[in-house]
Formats: C-alpha cells, sequence, structure tokens
C-alpha cells in the first residue's frame, strides 16, 4: 500500500493570490484533500481510515486497538485492502458488528459491493433500538421499544435523497402493546391517506387527501371509541371549507357549521339529542352589517 502525503508551500503570494478584497482576505471554503488519508492514536495503531474522491469523503472505517471496527461507511468501489470483506466487495456480503471501546456490540451492518444492506443501533443491554435494510428496491426503517415490540416502522421506495417525484409507500406507528395506531399512505411525496385507531383496535380516524392543482383538499372522518361517528370535516389547504359535521356518542348529529373562503365561520346549526333542529344562525363577518 502507498500512502499519499501532500504539502502546499505558497511563495510569493500576494493580495491578488489570497483573493483580497477590499484589503481584507476572502476565505475560500477549503475542500478536502482527495485520496487516502489515515489517523493514528497515541497507542500508534491505525485508528481511522478515510477516502476522499471529488472532495466527498466516501470512505470510513475507524478502528480499536485490536483490529474491530466501531465506525464504517463504504464506498461503491474498493478503496484499501481492509475494506473489501466488511463492504462486501469479494462477492459476498459483508457482515460487521460494530463495537465500542469496552468491546460491546453497538450494531451490525451488511454491504455487498460497497451498498449498505442492513444496519442496527443497539442498546447498553443489547437491545435493537433500530433497524434500516435495503430489499428487493425497498427502504425500511424501524425502530422498538425496549419490549422488542415495533413502535414504528417506515416502508418507501428506495429513491436518492431528493430525487422526483419523492417518497413513495406506507408508514405506520404501534402501541407498546402492539396495536397499529396510525398508518399514513405516500404517493408521488404527498400524504394521500391517514389512518388512526384506538387501543381497542377502532377506528379513530381517517384522512383523505387530494390535491386539485396548487390546493390540497383533506376529508376527515372521526370516530368515537364505540366507532360511531364523531365528526366529518372538509378542509382545503389547512382551513375548514363548507359544511363540518359534529355528533354525540350516541351518533346523532348535534351540530353543523358552514365555513367559507379563508376559513371564515358564516353559519352555524344546533340540534337537539333527537335529531331536532333547534338554532339555525347566520353569522356576521367583519365589516358586515345586518
Amino acid at each position: 500500500m502507498r500512502w499519499i502525503h501532500r504539502y502546499v508551500l505558497y511563495l510569493g503570494v500576494g493580495a491578488a493570490g489570497l483573493g483580497l478584497v477590499g484589503g481584507v482576505a476572502a476565505q475560500a471554503p477549503v475542500r478536502p484533500v482527495d485520496g487516502l488519508q489515515r489517523e493514528l492514536a497515541p497507542a500508534g495503531h491505525v485508528q481511522r481510515f478515510t477516502y476522499v474522491h471529488q472532495g466527498r469523503t466516501v470512505l470510513v472505517m475507524d478502528f480499536h486497538v485490536d483490529g474491530s471496527l466501531s465506525a464504517l461507511r463504504c464506498d461503491r468501489q474498493s478503496r484499501v485492502p481492509q475494506d473489501v470483506e466488511p463492504c462486501g466487495h469479494n462477492g459476498a456480503a459483508g457482515e460487521v458488528t460494530l463495537r465500542d471501546a469496552s468491546g460491546r456490540a453497538t450494531g451490525q451492518l451488511r454491504h455487498r459491493a460497497g451498498q449498505l444492506l442492513f444496519q442496527s443501533v443497539l442498546d447498553g443491554q443489547g437491545r435493537t433500538l433500530r433497524t434500516e435494510e435495503v430489499r428487493e428496491g425497498r427502504r425500511i426503517k424501524r425502530v422498538f421499544y425496549p419490549s422488542g415490540q415495533p413502535r414504528s416502522e417506515a416502508d418507501f421506495i428506495d429513491r436518492h435523497p431528493g430525487e422526483s417525484p419523492g417518497r413513495e409507500g406506507v408508514a405506520r406507528e404501534w402501541a407498546e402493546g402492539g396495536q397499529l395506531t396510525q398508518e399514513t399512505l405516500w404517493i408521488l411525496g404527498r400524504e394521500r391517506v391517514v389512518r388512526q385507531w384506538y387501543l381497542n383496535g377502532q377506528l379513530k380516524m381517517q384522512q383523505t387527501i387530494e390535491w386539485r392543482g396548487r390546493h390540497q383538499m383533506r376529508l376527515t372522518e372521526s370516530y368515537w371509541e364505540s366507532g360511531r361517528p364523531a365528526a366529518v370535516n372538509t378542509e382545503r389547504n389547512g382551513r375548514m371549507l363548507g359544511w363540518q359535521k359534529y355528533f354525540d356518542e350516541s351518533g346523532v348529529l348535534r351540530r353543523e357549521e358552514e365555513h367559507g373562503e379563508r376559513g371564515a365561520l358564516l353559519r352555524r346549526k344546533r340540534y337537539g339529542a333527537d335529531g331536532a333542529l333547534e338554532q339555525d344562525e347566520q353569522l356576521l363577518l367583519e365589516g358586515e352589517r345586518v
């Protein structure tokens, strides 16, 4: 292996060379030097390899004195002989257990040809806190309770961050007892359906989101824990629009409210426990007269 050392010596550099503007030095961003860099621990062993390509750090390997790894970031091609096996550049999947200075396992990694296939983060007792895996074109991230029960999961098409058309897939959340409490469906980078459940498994809320040009239309149907309807609300761009309906716990419609442009409340109707209309009031907007 040939180590690369670079030294830069500036001789006779004037104001123009330093980029002086009005007598003040303009500091250009410092770009990392391309190539392999290594750092030595005070004891003399190599504690870090980094490889920079076109100004970007593409490989990081942090070592303990016994040679075990505490951190690993792989590149799509091998940069040093030490990354061949752990990064899966030898044709097989590279399996690595990360450890802290005491030797305790802190996580696990699996790569093939430098591509991350799986990683996990462990707590001080060796329990899995979270995982991330890439499988069949999807990236799946999970978070767990200390009991081992799943807490949340995001299952999306694996795309590069910022790549159009955005996230697409399903995100879920659970109570510690295992009950699914929320599910969100994403399509083309936007929320389309959101559902929530009570701990007894009864549907609590369902939202359906549509996009009409630049306007977001949201229909929210809420339910009591008994399963009876609690409310039906419509929104445009986060503001109430049109008639909103509210029900009591027996499922009887007790109130209706009409909202106009910009969310202004225009009209309110109240109903009795038997469903009969008791009050119908027209509300004045600011500046209006009777």
